[in-house]
């Protein structure tokens, strides 16, 4: 699905050129987006698990509106003209790789849901930045008792 708005003078309506035409209940469809209860968020959700076949890690990819498509190894939704990408990772999916793609790409990649998390929820940080985090941390929460662990494992 793809969703084109502007004003009808400005050329030929974009269905003459592309194919297809409105979508029936245009707004049910984006809200199942916005709110992950569109089918393609079923393999991640666990909707569609079983012994076979577990809930996949689910990845949200926030780059460039122009970053190209890349086979990152797993089912792709794109919203925002292309800035984010959502990824529910398959057997190719490797986080390094995915990691290193966004950050080529002007952005960064979140585990967004997964039941192993060892890969981390965050983009690594850059050494100098994650000082400053880790000294942001100590002096807002000198005892370590909030959040340990929550957003690096390192603090």
């Amino acid at each position: 699905a793809v969703r084109l708005s502007g004003a009808e003078p400005a050329g030929t309506p974009p269905d003459a050129q592309i194919g297809g035409g409105p979508m029936p209940a245009d707004d049910d469809f984006w809200a199942a987006v916005r709110e992950q209860t569109h089918p393609f968020f079923a393999a991640a959700a666990g909707a569609a698990a079983s012994a076979e076949a577990p809930p996949r890690p689910l990845w949200r990819l926030s780059v460039k509106s122009t970053a190209p498509f890349g086979d990152l190894g797993g089912d792709q939704l794109v919203e925002w003209g292309g800035a984010l990408r959502w990824l529910v990772a398959g057997e190719r999916t490797e986080p390094a790789r995915l990691r290193a793609w966004a950050q080529s790409q002007g952005g960064h990649a979140t585990l967004f849901r997964a039941a192993d998390k060892s890969a981390g929820a965050f983009q690594p940080l850059p050494a100098p930045l994650a000082a400053i985090h880790q000294r942001l941390k100590a002096s807002f929460d000198p005892a370590g008792v909030f959040n340990r662990g929550r957003l690096y494992a390192a603090f």
